[in-house]
């Protein structure tokens, strides 16, 4: 096996990749699917989502915190042993794999259907291939640190699309806030924290002994989780307020559709475009961190560097032909995004992070009491 030589990478850096795996799923799935389930009361659900996540967020810093430096792989075979560790990973692998399969393929929709109508989808494959192998190849650092420049860029974006959309909220369109039934609010919430908040597991891919500061790589992973709970709440709520629920409920991607409402000072009438790079690198990040879980499980096992390339461009290639076949027509694709990918993806990393969770927890703890006994022992050799 080849250990990782990659550089220290500095703790805001890595913890910049919170903000981008909590808002990854949104574009073209989660604001569709929480605004049909939940309707008005969709903001009301987000303020819920994130009040509750924090919990499952918890764990996944809890997880971070006491796996004595490192990635969640590693962790997984030390924690559960070689051979059901294996196991774990290779599930964890194929999960993965075919999470960033779905993305990608919603996300090569969305550039077909609003950028490239008349451009053939195998065109924005290839370009996707490309832009996933290289990521890929550039390692945890890489990504890491472009996270942090562009997270100042998406709250310079969000700052100039709060100001653009003042002329075009109607708070009317925000009433009756409770209209929603309690059980859909709250099936809202808890798609929400699915789609959102437990995919930030992909975080433990960067063990706390590859970045410069582990306290404040944890400080400020819960200081990006606040921070993404503000963008989506205040995104939710423009979007509502600018559109309506009618207008919202005929669009897949009503965050996109919102951003049209944006004028600066009446000279820049098209800037959504600009703001839908933003968009888009959140789910670039989600893709580029998922499909970096198979590859850094495969990784561990290939003697020579030159067989790498092979690997992450093998991952990248498969993900993305793949993308194109999984779903017949979007009218297919929406039905799995609304019905079976929130349940699937919620329950895959809900149950997956609770049993990590308590197994590291009961390590812990035994770890403490042998330590206990020890030191109980020592005093009375004394």
């Amino acid at each position: 096996m080849i250990k990782n030589s990659e550089p220290k990478i500095a703790s805001t850096s890595a913890a910049s990749i919170v903000f981008f795996l909590s808002k990854g799923t949104f574009l073209g799935i989660g604001t569709y699917v929480i605004f049909k389930i939940a309707k008005t009361s969709a903001y009301i659900s987000m303020i819920l989502a994130f009040l509750i996540g924090i919990i499952p967020f918890a764990m996944n810093m809890y997880i971070l915190k006491h796996t004595k430096g490192n990635n969640i792989i590693d962790t997984i075979d030390i924690a559960f042993g070689k051979k059901l560790g294996f196991i774990m990973n290779l599930i964890f692998s194929i999960f993965f794999f075919a999470f960033a399969t779905v993305l990608i393929y919603n996300f090569i929709s969305f550039i077909d259907i609003n950028y490239m109508p008349e451009t053939s989808k195998l065109y924005i494959a290839v370009f996707m291939i490309i832009i996933l192998a290289y990521m890929m190849s550039k390692g945890l650092n890489a990504i890491a640190n472009a996270s942090q420049m562009f997270l100042f860029v998406s709250i310079i974006i969000l700052l100039l699309t709060i100001f653009g959309m003042i002329s075009s909220i109607d708070v009317n369109n925000l009433m009756p806030a409770f209209e929603s039934p309690k059980l859909q609010i709250l099936r809202g919430a808890t798609t929400a924290i699915g789609l959102s908040i437990l995919p930030t597991f992909l975080i433990n891919l960067i063990g706390t002994n590859i970045v410069d500061d582990k306290n404040k790589y944890i400080k400020s992973c819960y200081k990006m989780y606040g921070l993404v709970a503000l963008e989506l709440i205040v995104l939710f709520t423009l979007c509502l307020s600018a559109l309506g629920i009618n207008l919202i409920s005929i669009n897949k991607y009503p965050e996109y559709l919102a951003l049209t409402k944006v004028n600066i000072l009446n000279l820049v009438k098209r800037v959504q475009n600009i703001i839908a790079v933003q968009l888009s690198y959140n789910v670039i990040i989600l893709v580029v961190m998922s499909l970096m879980y198979p590859f850094k499980n495969i990784e561990r096992y290939i003697k020579k560097e030159k067989k790498k390339p092979l690997v992450y461009f093998g991952i990248s290639i498969s993900s993305v032909v793949l993308s194109l076949y999984i779903f017949p027509n979007m009218t297919k694709a929406n039905l799995f995004y609304i019905e079976y990918f929130p349940i699937v993806l919620g329950a895959f990393l809900g149950f997956f992070l609770l049993v990590i969770f308590f197994r590291i927890m009961y390590i812990e703890k035994k770890k403490k009491t042998l330590n206990n006994t020890f030191d109980s022992d020592s005093v009375e050799t004394r």
